[in-house]
C-alpha cells in the first residue's frame, strides 16, 4: 500500500509540475521567498505566515518553479513517513490489520495537504519530533524543534507554550531559539522592511478572523446570521486558554511523565483546531497523527466492518473538504474529530505500553 501511495504522489508531482493551475499553496510559499528577496510585502498575495518562514524557503525560490515544487513535494512526502513511522515506533503497532487502519487512514486525511503543499505536515513532522527528542532527554533539539515548527507555521505555537510551561528543562532554551528566529530577519534584512511586515502580519490576520473564512465561530454566523464580535472571540479564547491550561496541569498529577508530551499535542491541537482563524478539514491531521495510534493501539483486535466503516467515514473527510473548499461548513469534520479526540483524553492517562 505504501509503494503504490509513493508512485502515486510521485506521479501527482510530476503532473503538477508542468500544470501550474494545480500550484496552489507552493506558489504561495515560492512568491513569498522571492519577494523577501526583492523586499516586496510579503502579504500582498496568499501569504499568512511568520517572515521567518519565507526565509526559509529562499534557498529553493533560486529554482525554477517546477523544480521548486517537486524539492518541497519531496521533503513533505519525507515529513510525512518519518513521523509517521516515528508514531508507529511509540505506540509499539505492528499487526497488519492495525498498520493497515493507521497508514489507510492518515495518508487519505494528509492527500490534502501534500496536494495543495501546505507547510502543516512539516510543522507535525517537527512536532512529533520534539517529542521524540523529549523522550530522548535531547531537550536542546527539542527546544528547536518546537521553535522551528512556530515559526514555520504559527499553528504550533500552542504546543509549544504547553511544553514551556510544563517542562522546566525546555524553558531557558525555548526562550534562547525564539529570541533567535525572532531577531534573525533584522540580522539579514533592513530593520525597516522588517517592521513592516510584521505590522502587515498582525493586519493579515485580523483579516483571517472576518466571516470570509472558515472557522468555528463562523459557524455560529451560518447558523443565525449573526456574527461573534472580535472582542467576544478574544475572551472566549482566553477563558479557554486558562482552562487548558487548568486541565493540563490537573491531569500531570495523574498521568504517566511519559504521555504527558502526547496528551499536550492532543490537548494543543484541539484548542487550535476550535479557535484557529482559518479551520479546514484537513487540518484534522495534525489530531489524528496522534489520536489515531492511541485508539488502534487499545484495540485488541480489528475487523473489516470496523475498518470499513473507519475508511468511510475518513474518505467522508476528504471529500467534504473538497467539495467545501473555502466554505464555512469547512470547520464541521474538525468539530467530529475533536468530539472524539477530547472523549480520548480522559482514557489516554491509562494508556500503559509506552
Amino acid at each position: 500500500m505504501l509503494t503504490i501511495h509513493l508512485i502515486l504522489l510521485l506521479i501527482q508531482t510530476v503532473y503538477m509540475s508542468f500544470n501550474s493551475s494545480m500550484i496552489h499553496d507552493y506558489s504561495c510559499y515560492y512568491n513569498a521567498a522571492n519577494y523577501w528577496l526583492k523586499g516586496l510585502s510579503l502579504y500582498s498575495g496568499c501569504f499568512v505566515y511568520l517572515p521567518q518562514s519565507a526565509i526559509f524557503f529562499t534557498p529553493l525560490s533560486i529554482l525554477p518553479p517546477q523544480l521548486f515544487l517537486i524539492i518541497w513535494k519531496i521533503i513533505l512526502i519525507i515529513a510525512l513517513y518519518s513521523s509517521l513511522f516515528k508514531i508507529l515506533e511509540f505506540f509499539k503497532i505492528t499487526t497488519r490489520k492495525k498498520l493497515f487502519m493507521f497508514f489507510g487512514i492518515t495518508l487519505l486525511v494528509a492527500q490534502g495537504p501534500l496536494t495543495q503543499g501546505q507547510a502543516d505536515i512539516l510543522m507535525i513532522s517537527c512536532m512529533i519530533f520534539a517529542i521524540a527528542a523529549w523522550y530522548d532527554e535531547k531537550y536542546t533539539k527539542c527546544a528547536f524543534l518546537l521553535c522551528f515548527s512556530v515559526f514555520l507555521d504559527p499553528l504550533a505555537i500552542v504546543f509549544m507554550g504547553l511544553m514551556f510551561l510544563f517542562h522546566r528543562q525546555l524553558q531557558f532554551k525555548i526562550i534562547c531559539f525564539s529570541l533567535f528566529f525572532i531577531l534573525f530577519p533584522y540580522i539579514i534584512s533592513n530593520v525597516n522592511y522588517v517592521n513592516q511586515e510584521y505590522i502587515e502580519l498582525i493586519l493579515r490576520y485580523r483579516f483571517l478572523s472576518s466571516p470570509q473564512f472558515p472557522h468555528v465561530f463562523n459557524l455560529f454566523f451560518l447558523f443565525t446570521n449573526s456574527n461573534i464580535s472580535d472582542y467576544a472571540q478574544f475572551i472566549i479564547r482566553l477563558i479557554f486558554s486558562i482552562l487548558t491550561i487548568v486541565f493540563s496541569w490537573q491531569v500531570k498529577k495523574k498521568i504517566d511523565n511519559r504521555l504527558f508530551p502526547f496528551f499536550l499535542y492532543m490537548l494543543s491541537s484541539l484548542y487550535m483546531l476550535l479557535f484557529n482563524p482559518h479551520v479546514e478539514s484537513h487540518h484534522s491531521l495534525i489530531l489524528i497523527v496522534v489520536a489515531l495510534p492511541f485508539i488502534i493501539s487499545q484495540m485488541k483486535t480489528i475487523d473489516t466492518p470496523l475498518l470499513t466503516l473507519i475508511f468511510i467515514i475518513n474518505l467522508f473527510l476528504y471529500i467534504w473538504q473538497k467539495i467545501f473548499l473555502n466554505s464555512m461548513l469547512q470547520p464541521i469534520p474538525v468539530l467530529i474529530v475533536c468530539a472524539t479526540s477530547f472523549y480520548l483524553l480522559k482514557s489516554i492517562r491509562h494508556y500503559e505500553q509506552i
